[in-house]
């Protein structure tokens, strides 16, 4: 990854959260909310 790449941790092996957000096409807040038991998105959009 290049230096200075915002999307992952250094030695991270799996997807960031900003990662997933940018290819689901949505903020970076609603991939966290996703994640979090009982917060209000639709399952439309969980998926």
């Amino acid at each position: 990854m290049p230096t200075g790449s915002k999307t992952r941790a250094q030695g991270s092996k799996g997807a960031s959260a900003l990662d997933v957000a940018r290819f689901a096409g949505v903020s970076q807040a609603t991939v966290s909310r996703a994640f979090t038991e009982g917060a209000s998105i639709s399952r439309a959009l969980r998926k």
